[in-house]
C-alpha cells in the first residue's frame, strides 16, 4: 500500500475476499466474494489500523452470509485482491466572481 500511496499521494483502496463455497445437499460448488467499501489513504493514513478495519468488516459479512440460512458452507478461502484507484480530490474556492450583468441586475435592484 506504501508504494501506490507513494507513486500517486492519494489512493483509493478497498479489499476483496474470495472463499469456495458449497451447498452440501446438492453438492454444489460456487465461488463468492465480500468487499469492502473504498477508504482514501494518503501519507498520514495508519495502514495498519486500515488493515484491521479490512478484516474485521470482511470477517462480519462472511459470518453474516453463512448465518442467515442460505446453506452455503465455506470450503476454503482463495485469494483477497486489494484494488486501488487514483483519488484526484477536486480543489474547490469559496469565492467566484460574478458576471458584469449580474452585478449589475443586483445592483439596480437594490436601487
Amino acid at each position: 500500500m506504501n508504494k501506490q500511496v507513494a507513486k500517486f499521494r492519494n489512493v483509493k483502496v478497498n479489499c476483496e475476499l474470495f472463499g469456495l463455497y458449497t451447498l452440501k445437499q446438492q453438492e454444489v460448488l460456487d465461488i463468492k466474494s465480500f468487499q469492502t467499501k473504498y477508504e482514501i489513504l494518503s501519507p498520514g493514513t495508519d495502514v495498519a489500523e486500515l488493515y484491521k478495519k479490512f478484516v474485521e468488516i470482511l470477517d462480519r459479512k462472511e459470518s453474516e452470509f453463512q448465518e442467515k440460512d442460505s446453506g452455503w458452507v465455506l470450503v476454503k478461502f482463495l485469494h483477497v485482491e486489494v484494488n486501488f484507484v487514483k483519488f484526484n480530490p477536486l480543489k474547490a474556492s469559496s469565492y467566484v466572481k460574478l458576471p458584469i450583468e449580474i452585478i449589475h441586475t443586483k445592483l439596480s435592484s437594490m436601487l
